[in-house]
């Protein structure tokens, strides 16, 4: 026995097919999931770039 229309099946299936292509349209353009994934790295290569640069003018490797 199916409980679910098929109707209702394929039109689930195009939702999730489109939302999935406007996320990773968003990531790809650098959009606000994108973006913000973006900021995070740059912030933490910044704060690695600090460290290692007291510690080499503290005079440790």
């Amino acid at each position: 026995m199916n409980l679910v229309d098929p109707n209702a099946r394929q039109a689930l299936e195009k939702m999730k097919s489109e939302i999935s292509k406007e996320i990773a349209s968003r990531i790809y353009n650098g959009g606000t999931i994108g973006g913000r994934m973006t900021q995070r790295l740059v912030e933490m290569g910044e704060q690695e770039l600090i460290k290692r640069t007291n510690n080499f003018k503290e005079g440790k490797s």
